[in-house]
């Protein structure tokens, strides 16, 4: 686009993919939580449950995050999981309802508003493709050692994407020059752990979320 005189109205766009290699532990809980998605996305496959499978591609989208983003989904999913487990025990006929999962949650519109389509990831997460209460036990316990070891991961310190995102902040020299940093990301988590980051490295930090109005 350009105004009257012929100038283009925006600076030239450079786009630029930084590949970040993770530690050994961020590598590890990559690989042990895809193992744990792919396993159970393969058997909600074969069964139809599209309401797992979306459950679990926002699990990987939330890995890709941050780790964060991905413990906070793995505690929720164990939580809500371990909450069905103690319902089951008193009524087992809702076991087979949260493995059918209606109405399926993966119609949602990736248009709609944030808040809808938050609504409908966290009421998936208490889908399981378990057919029985040993089955679903077992489930609960995979999601604790994973949360766990996301909790270890985290407070072992800053990740490597952060460090990555601080360099390129230290290339542009934002602490001197003061000037404007606009930073996307999909996931709340991850949004609430670089505003702690940010504010922490002494810049200022506004941000927008879907929850807003």
């Amino acid at each position: 686009m350009k105004g009257f005189d012929g100038k283009p109205l925006f600076p030239p766009r450079h786009v630029r993919t930084l590949g970040v290699e993770l530690t050994p532990p961020e590598q590890r809980l990559y690989e042990d939580v895809t193992r744990y998605v792919s396993e159970n996305f393969n058997r909600a496959l074969a069964e139809d449950n599209r309401n797992v499978t979306f459950a679990l591609i926002i699990l990987q989208r939330r890995l890709a995050s941050s780790v964060r983003a991905v413990r906070r989904s793995l505690e929720n999913r164990r939580d809500r999981l371990a909450a069905l487990r103690d319902e089951v025990q008193a009524n087992p006929g809702l076991l087979e309802a949260a493995r059918r999962g209606e109405p399926p949650v993966d119609t949602v519109s990736e248009d709609a508003p944030e808040r809808e389509r938050w609504e409908a990831e966290e009421r998936a997460l208490r889908y399981t493709v378990a057919r029985n209460l040993g089955e679903l036990e077992a489930e609960i316990a995979i999601l604790e050692r994973l949360a766990r070891q996301a909790l270890e991961v985290e407070d072992a310190g800053p990740e490597r994407k952060l460090d990555e995102l601080r360099e390129v902040i230290g290339q542009i020299d934002l602490f001197r020059t003061g000037e404007k940093l606009l930073i996307f990301t999909e996931a709340k988590d991850t949004l609430d752990y670089l505003i702690e980051n940010l504010a922490s490295w002494g810049l200022r930090v506004n941000s927008i979320d879907g929850t807003m109005a």
